[in-house]
């Protein structure tokens, strides 16, 4: 398998896209015809200006097995990791709307001016008793 890179005179790669730069990394095209195509994006003038000291680079690259991972394993371990996240989300939006009610509570007690701690019941009414003779 061939993969393929530009490279300029400073030993760096170019970054492909619309505005090429150059890094020690760069971009890996996996086809020539993805280079020819990234370079038909720009005018003669920009080829020139960016590519002018710059060669294209081909690599061979062996593929050897380096691991092998079940399938089942592979899906499971998605399925833990969707469930941590979704566990995570409830939490943080438990501690959102908890946050939200203590914020209304807040403005609720400034607006009516309740006291700051726990609201007293209100006292029972009186007990009236009547006997029969007042009657």
């Amino acid at each position: 398998m061939e993969i393929y890179r530009i490279r300029n005179a400073e030993g760096e790669f170019s970054t492909g896209g619309m505005s090429p730069y150059f890094t020690k990394k760069g971009k890996v095209w996996k086809h020539l015809g993805h280079v020819k195509r990234h370079m038909s994006q720009m005018s003669d003038r920009e080829l020139l200006d960016r590519y002018a000291d710059c060669e294209i680079v081909t690599y061979q690259v062996e593929e050897t097995i380096s691991g092998v991972v079940p399938m089942m394993g592979f899906i499971n371990g998605l399925r833990q990791l969707e469930i941590a996240k979704a566990e995570e989300a409830k939490i943080r939006q438990e501690s959102y709307e908890k946050e939200q009610r203590r914020k209304q509570y807040e403005e609720l007690q400034k607006e009516f001016g309740f006291a700051t701690g726990p609201i007293a019941p209100p006292p029972p009414p009186p007990i009236i008793t009547c006997y029969e003779d007042e009657m």
